[in-house]
């Protein structure tokens, strides 16, 4: 939000008064009134819940075609999908291109807002098939979520649909190596991001077997978590008594993040909640995120596109089965080579593929397309 404001991109709101971004407070949610609110949306608001946010959305377009003399294109990404509704009713009424970005799946997205029932989901297939066919450009994150969306769309041609990954931002990570760094004297394994629809009990469990089988290691390894950290899961750890032997950080912004990704030594990724095993390799921004840190990762997810693809960075290690005693394996393998001084590098040519001037790049080509130049 920081860099946006002092870069001088207009930020236009809907709401009413002046926003500080300063005063935003970020609590760590309650996990049952994070489904029941979600089970709620499902019922009453279609596509999700932020439907009641369109009107005033599109009345505020009308407002900037008239204070900036038109615009050029509109660019609309979602979740939430209550955007791309947005996106259509600007291009209807001003025949301006339209270009979505898909960073979930809307219809069998495994992990997200599910449709409560026969009639939801009916409901969202004819509102995507409507966004579809109205949209001049579709782009993705993956090939995964490109796959179903040209499998429930006939008429969408294969060149149609564009893969942009979510990467990220080098200048992020070399402001954080040029700053104090919050390092410790141990070796570090760092998850970063939320738990929500991941199957993180495995991964406690194998901290718990890895100090039983290493208990000599106590003083010499970390296991550290960014992120929000509900009361469930410091229940749970409490019953794994493991809660002393794990440093929570907490929520923490986004560059203190990437400080404490420099400052580690191993990055965990683990499986999301899914019956599809392509969507439970899923790890959204954070892949990008793990990719440009340039730390191992020990990928906890099974054979998939999203593994093929991340092969190619090389400083990874795969557990595929849902095994503590797998992944302590290959924790302890890390540990081995972290001690030797003989830590895998990460393939620089891959790394580049996901860096945000390349991706941006490739996202104003796809702009340009529908851009009059002169």
């Amino acid at each position: 939000m920081n860099e946006a404001i002092e870069s001088g991109v207009i930020i236009e709101r809907t709401g009413k008064g002046d926003f500080d971004p300063k005063k935003i407070i970020t609590k760590t949610p309650n996990e049952f009134y994070v489904k029941l609110r979600s089970k709620l949306s499902q019922i009453f608001l279609v596509p999700d819940n932020k439907i009641l946010w369109r009107k005033k959305a599109v009345k505020k377009a009308h407002e900037l075609w008239k204070k900036y003399d038109g615009f050029d294109m509109v660019f609309s990404t979602a979740p939430p999908f209550t955007d791309f509704l947005i996106g259509i009713d600007i291009k209807e009424k001003y025949t301006v291109p339209l270009i979505i970005d898909y960073r979930d799946d809307w219809i069998d997205n495994q992990i997200g807002v599910k449709p409560a029932t026969f009639m939801h989901r009916s409901s969202n297939v004819s509102s995507e098939n409507k966004v579809l066919k109205k949209a001049n450009k579709v782009i993705t994150i993956n090939r995964r979520i490109k796959e179903l969306i040209i499998s429930r769309n006939n008429n969408l041609q294969y060149n149609e649909v564009a893969i942009i990954p979510q990467g990220f931002d080098n200048e992020d990570f070399e402001k954080a190596k040029k700053s104090v760094l919050p390092k410790t004297d141990k070796m570090r394994f760092t998850y970063s991001g939320n738990f929500y629809n991941y199957k993180n009990k495995v991964y406690f469990e194998a901290i718990k077997l890895f100090f039983e089988s290493y208990p000599q290691l106590l003083k010499e390894v970390e296991f550290c978590f960014i992120g929000s950290f509900p009361k469930e899961f410091h229940k749970l750890i409490a019953k794994l008594n493991i809660q002393d032997k794990i440093n929570i950080v907490g929520y923490v912004d986004h560059f203190e993040c990437v400080k404490y990704l420099v400052a580690s030594d191993v990055l965990f990724l683990m499986r999301i909640n899914s019956r599809d095993k392509e969507f439970s390799a899923m790890g959204g921004s954070k892949i990008g995120e793990y990719i440009g840190s340039r730390k191992n990762i020990i990928a906890n997810i099974p054979e998939s596109h999203t593994m093929r693809e991340l092969s190619k960075y090389e400083a990874v290690k795969f557990v595929q089965d849902e095994s503590p005693a797998q992944i302590v394996k290959a924790m302890y393998e890390y540990y081995e080579l972290y001690k030797a001084g003989n830590m895998p590098k990460a393939n620089e040519e891959m790394v580049q593929q996901y860096d945000r001037r390349k991706l941006t790049y490739d996202l104003s080509v796809e702009f340009n397309h529908f851009i009059e130049i002169e």
